[in-house]
């Protein structure tokens, strides 16, 4: 099992990932970084947990556009092989956000 130390608001966080996923994670983390800095920017720092929700739910927000747009060109049960894969991919980034929220929840 790997183990990646990433950085989200300043905060340093140690996460465990399975093995050749370290890469992956740690651009999953930047983009949430940057996400919370974006937020950080508009509101300032009104706390971790509060930062973090609502960086999630801007994610969930993008992630519902995505949908809805790869989607909303494509008659119903159409689905290409390009559309799953970003399907899949969105939803395992999901995933791995839960993943990591829980991570954050037990330190």
């Amino acid at each position: 099992m790997g183990k990646v130390s990433i950085t989200v608001n300043e905060h340093q966080y140690l996460l465990a990932c399975r093995d050749g996923e370290e890469e992956q994670l740690e651009e999953l983390a930047e983009f949430v970084d940057e996400k919370v800095a974006e937020l950080v920017e508009n509101v300032g720092q009104i706390g971790e947990a509060r930062l973090l929700l609502m960086t999630a739910l801007l994610i969930a927000d993008e992630l519902r556009d995505a949908e809805s747009r790869t989607g909303a060109d494509q008659k119903p049960g159409a689905r290409t092989k390009r559309d799953g894969a970003v399907t899949r991919m969105l939803t395992d980034a999901a995933a791995r956000i839960e993943e990591i929220a829980d991570n954050i929840e037990q330190t």
